[in-house]
């Protein structure tokens, strides 16, 4: 896969080549200064160097020849350039303890100048200014903060603290207060011991009787971090039942570098399983919910993750949210992108990778619970008849391995198992 981006001077064309979904990427550089080619205005004359016409090539340097590492333009004075990267740093010292920090650094020796406080546990989702100007904005979320910029002032004498002011704030069109909620972060001990952090938010004096309708989300896959963001779902649950959102930062993702990633990849998938259900186990030992009142929610590789974890763990949940989900894990890989997913998931074609698949794969591990209620937790399935990304067909099969698998007559299956279908881009969906 490939990109560009162009240098803040606008003389630099940077281009990034990855392979499959790896944190790493090859790095070259092109200088506009030496593309001789030009209009009669003096502009570059871009089709002189269209690959199609073989006229010309673009004198392409390369900086980064290999995959050991990732790299990302930040900055450049002149041929001085400054880049994000994991290059011996596997965490790239961005967050702490997966919370947005803001820091002020010097660009030449790197040294802590500031660090700027937040207002509540968030995401600091973008930066922006003019490197010439004295002045710059931040844009700050959280679970119940719509967004917010702040401006800071630079043009203060060299060791002056710089205080945020808020510029402006989005404004939701009920009533809302982010101060009367509450969130904390805690650390879960895993099945191996390994502390998972969850992030959980809910409205301030909420008895905790075990009562409490809770939602737990989680995603673990492809370095992704799931960092505090706001969703307006998540605040109508919490603002209209005194919900309980809670989101793990499971392994798998990236919240504390590549090794965090690996630690839930490949041979080791099954640690992002383990992870999830000590998040949703200590939920309700810390007496926010019980099995009755816990719905569990993800997404794609975050689908596979709740498919698997019901049919593991089918008496720890009332509700499974699974959307588009990742469900065939021994066919991924032959439909549209799913070949570069082979980075994170292995290859169900080589023996050994087949090993540790197969355990998990949601359509594969269907079974009537043993014991108790011998149900499922209701179970409802979203896809897109039009999805390229994750082709349906995942979702297809699920539902209806699950209820071929656990209906019937004489079933004791009495929570729904059911499907939503989009059928065109209008978002109209079809039920079954």
């Amino acid at each position: 896969m490939t990109g560009a981006s162009l240098s803040d001077d606008g003389r630099y064309v940077l281009l990034y080549v990855s392979e499959g979904c790896q944190p790493a990427n090859r790095l070259f550089l092109v200088d506009t200064q030496e593309l001789t080619e030009r209009t009669p205005d003096g502009s570059i004359d871009w089709k002189a160097y269209d690959v199609n016409t073989g006229r010309k090539k673009l004198p392409v340097k390369k900086l980064v020849d290999n995959f050991d590492a990732s790299y990302s333009y930040v900055a450049n004075e002149g041929t001085t350039f400054y880049f994000k990267t994991n290059l011996k740093a596997p965490r790239y010292k961005y967050l702490r303890d997966v919370r947005g920090q803001l820091q002020l650094r010097s660009l030449s020796t790197g040294a802590l100048q500031q660090e700027f406080e937040l207002e509540t546990v968030g995401s600091v989702t973008g930066v922006s200014g003019q490197r010439k100007e004295s002045e710059f904005f931040f844009s700050f979320t959280s679970f119940v903060e719509p967004g917010a910029t702040y401006r800071v002032d630079l043009s203060a004498p060299t060791g002056t603290k710089h205080v945020p002011a808020l510029f402006k704030r989005t404004e939701l069109k009920v009533p809302h207060n982010p101060a009367d909620y509450e969130t904390k972060q805690v650390f879960v001990p895993s099945k191996d011991g390994t502390r998972i952090p969850m992030f959980i938010t809910h409205k301030k004096g909420l008895k905790l009787d075990s009562s409490l309708p809770t939602l737990l989300y989680g995603y673990g896959g492809f370095n992704i971090s799931l960092e505090p963001g706001f969703s307006a779902t998540r605040l109508t649950f919490m603002r209209g039942y005194n919900g309980v959102y809670a989101q793990a930062s499971i392994r798998g993702g990236g919240e504390y570098g590549v090794g965090w990633r690996d630690a839930g990849s490949l041979q080791h998938k099954q640690n992002c399983f383990d992870d999830f259900q000590a998040c949703a186990e200590h939920l309700i030992a810390a007496g926010y919910c019980s099995p009755s009142k816990l719905t569990i929610q993800g997404g794609s590789n975050g689908g596979l993750l709740v498919a698997a974890c019901a049919n593991q763990r089918p008496d720890l949940y009332a509700c499974v949210l699974g959307q588009v989900g990742v469900m065939d894990m021994l066919r991924f890989h032959k439909f549209t992108i799913g070949h570069a997913w082979q980075s994170d998931f292995g290859s169900p074609d080589k023996a050994k990778e087949f090993e540790y698949i197969l355990p998990y794969s949601p359509l594969h591990n269907v079974r009537v619970p043993e014991g108790g209620s011998r149900q499922y937790p209701a179970v409802l399935l979203t896809t897109g008849d039009h999805d390229d990304r994750v082709v349906p067909l995942h979702s297809y099969k699920l539902i209806a391995e699950l209820q071929h698998t656990l209906g019937g007559p004489e079933s004791a299956q009495k929570n729904p198992l059911i499907i939503r279908i989009d059928v065109s881009e209008s978002g109209l969906g079809l039920s079954a």
